[in-house]
């Protein structure tokens, strides 16, 4: 007799196949749906540049052609003027873009380094020279294009100025928009909050170019902010703005990172912790305290990330498909202790002893409290 041979374990060899069935089929519908995406598609925004093209003499130069580039992520469009020698580019993201002209019988026009601010249609005109196609003439913009379509009355609120800003933490972890209150004539709080002395929740609030309405309380987006570091730019519409936004009081408009042809990041940490904290007149041993400031640690942290959109050996999208992610956490643990003589005596003082508890003392006991929660984004 032989010996019979026990049958090999093929389980192991059908878990390599179904894996690999499987990482096949996703890699293949991830290839479909980038390849699928127009190489024109747009991101949502609501800025813009527009122009007139004249000759020397103050002639409109007709049927010239325009192209516009931006130059973080060297997307281009084009367009031809009118029959009034104008031109137009709508939904553009905010960040710097060049401008270049061609006409017939004129030496070609390049603008570099217009600033496009989010909301803001900015106004670009070129007076193109007489010769040859060949010939270019390069004019570097201004810092700050202006808008002379819109009699509109607004506060942009810059990348540097925000990187330029001290970051805090105090129960929640940052807000974007705080950042509102930089602009004039804005006043309140984050809930509740006034433009050019209007009132209460007439604000509308708009992330790249799309409504956010709220019934009741609009204005208040403290409970669904965007992460603090996809933003943009933001801006203040105070008065005389344009009539896409339906409230009466002013708007809030967000533009959202949308990444370019370099690959982008950072990882942040901000840390309150009460070992820097003082220990306050109401825990001193004049009013019977520890001696010791309250426990307050919190810690807000977390990461993005934007670049372009990149399959190797299927997919490369500099120039094309671009995207930013952003994630981030936020954690507070709290002790809250009441002083022995507000404890002891309330009586003697004349008052109740909560009409004399400091800011924040909400417990006669000892207590920890304990608060977390995440928020991210993409676009």
């Amino acid at each position: 007799m032989h010996p019979t041979r026990a049958p090999q374990d093929s389980c192991p060899l059908r878990s390599a196949i179904r894996f690999s069935w499987i990482a096949s089929a996703l890699a293949f519908t991830i290839a479909c749906f980038v390849l699928s995406v127009p190489q024109d598609a747009p991101a949502q925004a609501s800025a813009g540049i527009t122009g007139t093209i004249t000759d020397s003499s103050g002639a409109v130069v007709v049927d010239a052609k325009v192209t516009i580039t931006n130059e973080g992520t060297g997307i281009s469009a084009r367009t031809t003027t009118s029959s009034a020698g104008t031109y137009s580019f709508k939904g553009l993201t905010p960040g710097k873009y060049t401008v270049a002209v061609d006409a017939h019988g004129f030496k070609k026009a390049v603008q570099a380094s217009i600033n496009v601010e989010v909301s803001t249609t900015s106004t670009i005109d070129f007076a193109l020279t007489a010769g040859a196609a060949n010939e270019t003439v390069q004019v570097t913009a201004d810092q700050v294009a202006l808008n002379t379509t819109q009699p509109e009355l607004g506060s942009t609120i810059e990348p540097i100025v925000v990187e330029s800003l001290p970051a805090e933490v105090s129960g929640r972890g940052r807000q974007i928009d705080q950042l509102q209150f930089l602009a004039p004539g804005t006043t309140g709080s984050t809930f509740s909050h006034r433009i050019s002395g209007g009132v209460d929740f007439e604000q509308e609030i708009v992330y790249n170019g799309i409504p956010a309405p709220q019934p009741e309380t609009e204005g208040y987006t403290t409970n669904f902010n965007p992460p603090y570091d996809l933003v943009e730019e933001s801006k203040v519409e105070r008065s005389t703005f344009s009539a896409q936004f339906g409230l009466g009081q002013g708007a809030l408009t967000y533009q959202m990172k949308s990444g370019t042809n370099k690959y982008h990041g950072e990882l942040f940490e901000i840390n309150r912790n009460s070992f820097f904290d003082s220990v306050g007149f109401f825990n001193g041993p004049a009013w019977g305290g520890s001696s010791t400031p309250p426990t307050d640690h919190e810690n807000n942290y977390g990461f993005d990330i934007g670049g372009p959109i990149r399959i190797p050996h299927v997919y490369d999208g500099r120039n094309r498909t671009f995207g930013h992610y952003s994630q981030e956490w936020y954690s507070r643990t709290t002790r809250i202790q009441t002083p022995r003589r507000f404890q002891q005596s309330p009586r003697n003082l004349g008052t109740s002893a909560a009409g004399l508890l400091p800011p924040g003392t909400t417990s006669m006991t000892r207590r920890p409290v304990r608060f977390s929660n995440t928020t991210g984004s993409s676009t």
